[in-house]
């Protein structure tokens, strides 16, 4: 059974909306993303299914972040 997944920004973080939209399909499948920017990190928290969607949960950020630092700190649950 998979549970719709939710994904998350911090409060107030314009950046983080583009992110969201780029990563709702694959929290649908199955986990739970937050998206948190802060100057020139994004870092990615939750936990997704599988090692293949947190991959494809950090490479739809990477595409959106420009030269900002991205942190995957995505834990994998089976």
């Amino acid at each position: 059974l998979q549970t719709p997944g939710n994904v998350h920004s911090a409060p107030g973080d314009a950046d983080g909306e583009g992110m969201i939209r780029a990563l709702n399909q694959l929290a649908r499948r199955r986990g739970e993303i937050a998206v948190h920017v802060a100057d020139s990190v994004v870092v990615l928290h939750g936990w997704t299914g599988s090692y293949h969607q947190k991959q494809l949960a950090q490479e739809a950020v990477k595409s959106k972040i420009g030269s900002r630092e991205l942190i995957n700190e995505i834990e994998v649950r089976r």
